[in-house]
């Protein structure tokens, strides 16, 4: 599959790609996913899927009618499917962009594994045929996420995928160390806790001895 290079050449992977270029490369009549919208967004697809509830997301097209954030509920239908459009989405970014640089900045892939409490937050992940992970999508191209099957980017928290069977070992071993880190640095912030606690509570009791 032929990657997307930039004016140096380099292959622009989605991760290092911010929101406003990743939108402003897509064709404007292209026709995205839920999925895929959200990848280009950096939130997750849940996220998406609580501003369709609740009304306060970006327009979007569901059985060819068009839902605009009023609060009004969307067409009924199990076969209706959900579909963005750039124009949308980038209005929708721009109108939000002061509140949620920040917040979306922490889902890119270069930051996303930094705290436990990424481990729990859900990233897209390719996923093939026999359901084993291939990589996560932040590690692709804008390419190689128009290009994919609906079905083949999966949503799950970055520790159920560390945790699960991939078609890519070198791919698995690097999310792994990631994971891995995270844990560490955590568990040596719980050991320098309960010692510092052991050594009040003796200090403490000499004290206490004293009187």
């Amino acid at each position: 599959m032929a990657k997307e290079r930039d004016e140096y050449g380099r292959v622009e992977l989605l991760r290092d790609v911010e929101v406003w270029k990743r939108l402003g490369d897509i064709p404007d009549d292209f026709p995205l996913s839920p999925k895929q919208a959200a990848v280009l967004m950096t939130f997750s697809e849940r996220t998406l899927q609580d501003w369709r509830k609740s009304g306060t997301g970006p327009s979007y097209f569901q059985g060819g009618l068009r839902v605009e954030p009023s609060g009004r509920p969307p067409p009924e239908g199990t076969n209706q499917h959900v579909r963005y459009f750039k124009r949308d989405l980038s209005a929708f970014w721009d109108a939000r962009m002061v509140g949620s640089v920040r917040e979306a900045g922490e889902l890119k892939g270069q930051t996303f594994v930094a705290s436990l409490r990424h481990l729990a937050q859900d990233a897209a992940f390719y996923v093939d045929a026999q359901g084993q992970i291939e990589s996560m999508v932040e590690n692709g191209t804008l390419g190689d996420l128009l290009r994919a099957d609906e079905a083949s980017i999966q949503w799950m928290p970055v520790s159920e995928a560390a945790a699960s069977k991939w078609a890519n070992l070198e791919k698995h071993r690097e999310l792994a160390a990631q994971v891995r880190a995270v844990l560490s640095r955590a568990l040596s912030g719980v050991d320098a806790g309960l010692e510092s606690t052991e050594i009040a509570s003796v200090t403490n009791e000499g004290k206490v001895r004293k009187v």
